[in-house]
């Protein structure tokens, strides 16, 4: 469980998860400027320079309405472990919290949603992320369906 005391336990984190061309960014940019939040990127590709119109990355004008964070971090080629994800990520969303911000995480990469997830419910002591069992995720159909994700109505 996180710490009383944690900035993590203060505040909400929305998190907006889905499929390919299913609004996912427009509603995180509503999302953020309704409700004073910045967002954080968890798409597996967004994280590499260079592939703006292959991934649909914001464009400058949407980077000027709301801040977006874990973007174009490596080059293309350089290998990425959902780990480090995490392990960028939750810097940003303390940091987002402290100064009262709600992190928009947004994206469709499930593990990734899922690693930044169960870190923050996680004790502070733990090492490596844990969580239920493997196969919380299946690939099946050329798409990544996700398990055990509330939807919010």
């Amino acid at each position: 469980a996180i710490a009383k005391d944690s900035v993590l336990s203060r505040l909400p984190i929305i998190v907006i998860l889905g499929a390919t061309g299913t609004g996912k960014s427009k509603l995180a940019l509503q999302v953020a400027k309704t409700f004073n939040g910045e967002i954080i990127s968890a798409d597996a590709m967004q994280v590499y320079r260079g592939l703006n119109i292959v991934t649909n990355k914001v464009t400058a004008e949407e980077l000027r309405e709301v801040p977006h964070h874990m973007l174009d971090y490596l080059n293309p080629g350089q290998p990425t472990k959902v780990v480090g994800f995490r392990d960028r990520a939750l810097p940003i969303i303390e940091e987002l919290l402290e100064r009262r911000k709600l992190p928009v995480v947004a994206g469709g990469t499930c593990y990734y949603v899922e690693a930044l997830l169960w870190k923050l419910l996680m004790p502070a002591s733990e090492t490596e992320a844990k969580g239920p069992p493997a196969k919380r995720a299946k690939v099946g159909s050329g798409a990544v369906q996700c398990e055990g994700v509330r939807r919010v109505k």
